[in-house]
């Protein structure tokens, strides 16, 4: 039960291989901008609306507010990634 080199070999392998998924399954959430967050966003937005009374201006502003921060958020994204800056705050 020692450690021999094929079993270290072995070991190497086995990291290499998890590392190797673990990057694969970060590339695919960055490359999809993270849809639990959007889902999760889509979800309360729809909450608001269904709260909020058609005539609620206070409520429609925030939601229109909201809507326009996340239009520039995107286009930020879009500007950094073009250009190779990370922003602050995000994730790897």
């Amino acid at each position: 039960m020692g450690l021999t080199k094929e079993r270290m070999l072995m070991g190497f392998v086995v990291v290499q291989a998890v590392v190797i998924l673990f990057l694969i399954h970060k590339t695919i959430s960055l490359r999809n901008e993270n849809p639990s967050l959007r889902t999760a966003g889509e979800y309360f937005k729809k909450a608001y609306e269904e709260i909020s009374d058609e005539g609620d201006a206070s409520i429609r502003s925030l939601l229109d507010e909201r809507e326009s921060l996340l239009r520039e958020l995107s286009v930020t994204k879009e500007v950094a990634r073009e250009y190779g800056i990370k922003l602050a705050g995000s994730r790897p």
